[in-house]
């Protein structure tokens, strides 16, 4: 075996291990989605779509696993991380409250907190989108 060879054979593998790691962070980071409170349309489509009768029921199955499985997809990328967004933003406002014995020092504070507003918005968000809190 050549050189190149050796270093595509390497390349493939450490490509193939990255992509399970990546599959598997990625798949343990959903947790908030998989917390009932926040699966807005899955938990829609279970009240009104569930047939009564267990034979309408079996036959709805085919339908149901693959409808159920694009509502997880929409609830865990788009909907949830919606949802979270204005409880982040609420958490992330304690930046801005103002201390009463800063007086001066507060136009000095001012454009520290600018630079801390996103950081603390964006760290709040996805610990949101990922942990499954109710604060």
């Amino acid at each position: 075996m050549h050189t190149s060879q050796k270093s595509r054979v390497i390349i493939r593998r450490a490509s193939s291990r990255l992509v399970l790691l990546t599959a598997i962070v990625l798949l343990f980071s959903q947790c908030a989605v998989l917390s009932k409170d926040n699966r807005y349309l899955t938990a829609a489509l279970d009240e009104d779509q569930v047939p009564e009768s267990q034979t309408m029921r079996t036959l709805f199955y085919p339908l149901a696993v693959p409808t159920g499985l694009v509502a997880m997809l929409i609830d865990g990328i788009l909907i949830h991380p919606l949802v979270s967004l204005p409880r982040a933003a609420d958490d992330a406002t304690f930046v801005f409250t103002e201390i009463d014995y800063m007086g001066v020092l507060e136009i000095i504070a001012f454009p520290m907190r600018l630079i801390t507003y996103p950081v603390v918005l964006a760290g709040d968000w996805i610990f949101r989108i990922t942990v499954p809190v109710d604060l």
